[in-house]
Protein backbone atom coordinates (compact mmCIF):
# COMPACT_ATOMS: atom_id res chain seq x y z
CA UNK A 1 0.00 0.00 0.00
CA UNK A 2 3.05 2.65 0.85
CA UNK A 3 4.43 2.27 -3.02
CA UNK A 4 1.05 3.22 -4.22
CA UNK A 5 0.89 6.09 -2.31
CA UNK A 6 4.38 6.86 -3.16
CA UNK A 7 3.13 6.74 -7.03
CA UNK A 8 -0.20 8.70 -5.77
CA UNK A 9 2.38 11.42 -4.52
CA UNK A 10 4.53 11.95 -7.09
CA UNK A 11 1.68 11.73 -9.70
CA UNK A 12 -0.21 14.24 -7.55
CA UNK A 13 2.49 16.46 -5.67
CA UNK A 14 -0.42 19.22 -4.55
CA UNK A 15 -2.80 16.96 -2.72
CA UNK A 16 -2.91 15.95 1.01
CA UNK A 17 -3.99 12.37 0.52
CA UNK A 18 -0.33 10.70 -0.57
CA UNK A 19 1.31 12.40 2.17
CA UNK A 20 -1.12 11.59 4.34
CA UNK A 21 -1.90 7.73 3.75
CA UNK A 22 2.23 7.27 3.53
CA UNK A 23 2.30 8.34 7.09
CA UNK A 24 -0.91 6.12 7.68
CA UNK A 25 1.31 2.99 6.15
CA UNK A 26 4.17 3.52 7.53
CA UNK A 27 2.81 4.03 11.26
CA UNK A 28 0.98 1.09 10.91
CA UNK A 29 3.76 -0.90 10.14
CA UNK A 30 5.94 0.25 12.90
CA UNK A 31 3.24 1.39 15.70
CA UNK A 32 6.35 2.23 18.41
CA UNK A 33 8.21 4.12 16.18
CA UNK A 34 11.10 2.13 16.99
CA UNK A 35 12.19 1.86 12.63
CA UNK A 36 11.45 5.38 12.18
CA UNK A 37 9.87 4.66 9.01
CA UNK A 38 7.17 7.61 9.35
CA UNK A 39 9.41 9.53 10.12
CA UNK A 40 10.74 11.05 6.62
CA UNK A 41 7.35 10.95 6.09
CA UNK A 42 6.01 13.64 8.97
CA UNK A 43 8.76 15.71 7.47
CA UNK A 44 7.49 15.82 4.22
CA UNK A 45 4.21 16.65 5.79
CA UNK A 46 5.72 19.20 7.55
CA UNK A 47 7.18 20.43 4.05
CA UNK A 48 4.63 20.22 2.23
CA UNK A 49 1.56 21.59 4.80
CA UNK A 50 3.70 24.33 5.35
CA UNK A 51 2.96 25.85 2.05
CA UNK A 52 -0.39 26.59 3.53
CA UNK A 53 -0.49 26.69 7.01
CA UNK A 54 -3.93 28.11 7.99
CA UNK A 55 -5.56 24.96 5.58
CA UNK A 56 -3.02 22.37 6.52
CA UNK A 57 -2.72 23.74 10.58
CA UNK A 58 -4.13 20.00 11.59
CA UNK A 59 -1.18 18.26 9.40
CA UNK A 60 1.37 20.37 10.19
CA UNK A 61 1.27 20.53 13.97
CA UNK A 62 0.22 16.55 14.05
CA UNK A 63 3.63 15.50 12.54
CA UNK A 64 5.42 18.36 14.18
CA UNK A 65 4.14 16.64 17.47
CA UNK A 66 5.27 13.02 15.96
CA UNK A 67 8.52 14.19 15.16
CA UNK A 68 8.61 15.86 18.74
CA UNK A 69 8.15 12.13 20.58
CA UNK A 70 9.95 9.99 18.59
CA UNK A 71 13.25 12.27 18.52
CA UNK A 72 12.38 12.56 22.78
CA UNK A 73 11.20 9.05 23.27
CA UNK A 74 13.19 6.80 20.74
CA UNK A 75 16.26 8.78 19.75
CA UNK A 76 16.85 10.82 22.88
CA UNK A 77 17.95 13.59 20.72
CA UNK A 78 16.55 16.58 22.88
CA UNK A 79 18.31 19.13 21.27
CA UNK A 80 16.25 17.77 17.61
CA UNK A 81 12.99 17.27 19.96
CA UNK A 82 13.56 21.16 20.77
CA UNK A 83 13.97 21.94 17.11
CA UNK A 84 10.91 20.71 16.32
CA UNK A 85 8.97 21.53 19.52
CA UNK A 86 9.91 25.24 18.73
CA UNK A 87 8.32 25.12 15.38
CA UNK A 88 5.01 23.37 16.83
CA UNK A 89 4.61 26.11 19.14
CA UNK A 90 4.80 29.08 15.66
CA UNK A 91 1.44 27.49 15.01
CA UNK A 92 0.29 26.52 18.38
CA UNK A 93 1.78 29.09 20.71
CA UNK A 94 -1.47 29.00 23.40
CA UNK A 95 -0.01 25.39 23.71
CA UNK A 96 0.92 25.51 27.44
CA UNK A 97 1.50 21.84 27.32
CA UNK A 98 4.09 21.75 24.58
CA UNK A 99 5.33 25.10 26.48
CA UNK A 100 6.42 23.63 29.30
CA UNK A 101 7.41 20.55 27.99
CA UNK A 102 10.01 22.50 26.05
CA UNK A 103 11.23 23.89 29.08
CA UNK A 104 12.03 21.18 30.85
CA UNK A 105 13.72 19.60 27.15
CA UNK A 106 15.77 22.76 27.84
CA UNK A 107 16.52 22.11 31.58
CA UNK A 108 17.79 18.74 30.70
CA UNK A 109 20.25 19.60 28.64
CA UNK A 110 18.95 20.83 25.20
CA UNK A 111 20.17 24.60 23.85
Amino acid sequence: ADSLWQQYKEKYPDQLYGYTYRIKCNEALDTAMLLGLSVPHWESMVVFAGRDTVKYKTQLVGSLYKLVVYYVNIKKDTPKAIEYLTQYLLYDPNNTEAKKILDKLKAVGGN
